[in-house]
């Protein structure tokens, strides 16, 4: 066991008489009184101390008692407290306290055994479930444990101390490849964290980008709420100015109708009038030669029967070859033709302006679309300017009602809806 050694800075503490403690009688004749730690045998203060007290705690307890000569390793604080536990000194009293006050719950336990049997079955369980300590100190002073159990008892800890030993080792081993692994993992850790701070960095500037394009897209789709209000504002108006659609409609289709039905009977009476007019001609007298056409006659044949004067006439919708004959007529009378076609083909936004440069306007309803003929309408109207309406596509209708627009003065003005 730990013996002092006369070198030792506590070679004092082996000066005094040392008692050694008689070995305990097999007769239990002491009663329900527990053993003191200095009435335990010699071979018990070692594997007590070394076992029972944690190192902390007995260097506080030995360099209080001690301090002028404190003991300057772990080995020198050991074999201090052990000199002092065979005899009843204020160390080994503090020392016994402490171990009272660590095990008090254990040893309150084991004073239910009556019996050696019973104290050395929970000793061997308490060592299987590695709370040896706490049991070593409960039995070695129990007043019922007789010196054979007790060196039983010091026998398993010697050898419990020395695979202790043998597993430190393999656990200082271990400790050394945890340690190792533990420093890799750190390392792996902090690259790890690195790169995920990257990413949350990367992430956050995606998240202000997107916020960003949000509050632009929001801007935008704003802008375009506003335009879409305003443009229904502006439909509404022009549902309100416009008249009744579903009559506009209705009446668009009465025309179609009578002009396909016109078309039909034109083709008729042409077929009819071949043969007659093929040998017939109109002659212009010889004092209005220079402003008259021989025409030849097909359903009508009309001169126009004064001067124009250099003015200009529009003619808003009709057919192709209608147009030539009216075209030339207006031009041999000493008239500018203009020709709109009513918003097919022509850009209907030109129609204003080139109303705005007719004097006469021939408008033929039935050729037009209907956005056409009211801004026809209405700019005669609102300029007073001579105005015919002609119901019939064809050729024969313009050339009927186109001396109607040199009836009037070029300073009249007036309508006819025909």
């Amino acid at each position: 066991m730990c013996r002092q050694q006369d070198s030792n800075v506590l070679t004092w503490a082996s000066t005094a008489p040392v008692t050694t403690a008689p070995r305990l009688p097999d007769i239990r004749d002491q009663g329900s009184r527990r053993r003191r730690l200095w009435e335990l045998p010699q071979m018990c203060h070692c594997p007590v101390i070394g076992v029972c007290l944690p190192l902390d705690a007995l260097r506080k307890i030995v360099q209080r008692h001690l301090l002028p000569k404190s003991p300057g390793d772990d080995y020198d604080i050991h074999v201090a407290a052990v000199g002092h536990c065979d005899r009843r000194t204020p160390l080994s009293e503090q020392l016994h306290e402490e171990l009272e006050r660590r095990y008090q719950l254990v040893v309150r336990q084991y004073r239910q055994f009556r019996d050696e049997a019973a104290l050395e079955e929970a000793w061997r369980a308490a060592v299987k479930n590695g709370e040896a300590a706490a049991s070593l100190w409960a039995v070695l002073t129990h007043p019922q444990a007789g010196i054979a159990l007790v060196e039983r008892i010091i026998h398993t800890m010697h050898m419990l101390q020395h695979q202790a030993g043998a597993a430190t080792r393999v656990d200082l081993a271990s400790y050394r490849a945890l340690q190792q692994e533990n420093q890799t993992l750190c390392e792996s850790q902090r690259a790890e964290t690195d790169r995920h701070q990257r990413q949350i960095a990367e992430r956050d500037r995606r998240l202000e980008q997107a916020e960003q394009e949000l509050a632009r897209l929001r801007t935008e789709v704003a802008g375009k709420d506003s335009l879409i209000f305003s443009l229904k504002s502006t439909v509404a108006d022009l549902h309100a100015m416009m008249p009744d659609a579903a009559g506009i409609k209705r009446v668009r289709a009465e025309l179609d109708e009578l002009r396909s039905y016109c078309q039909g009977l034109e083709r008729r009476l042409r077929k009819e009038v071949q043969p007659a007019s093929s040998s017939q001609v109109v002659v212009a007298p010889a004092a209005e030669s220079d402003t008259r056409e021989w025409l030849p006659v097909e359903d009508t044949a009309v001169v126009v029967e004064r001067h124009l004067g250099n003015r200009t006439v529009l003619c808003v919708g009709g057919r192709i070859r209608a147009i030539t004959e009216v075209r030339s007529l207006i031009e041999g009378a000493g008239g500018q033709f203009a020709y709109h076609d009513g918003g097919f083909e022509n850009n209907l936004h030109q129609l204003d302006s080139t109303l705005a440069a007719a004097d006469l306007v021939i408008c033929q309803t039935g050729c037009i679309s209907h956005n056409a003929y009211w801004r026809v309408k209405t700019h005669c109207k609102r300029t007073g300017k001579r105005c015919v309406f002609v119901e019939a596509p064809g050729r024969a209708g313009l050339l009927k009602h186109l001396n109607e627009l040199t009836e009037a003065s070029p300073e009249s003005s007036g309508e006819s809806d025909l």
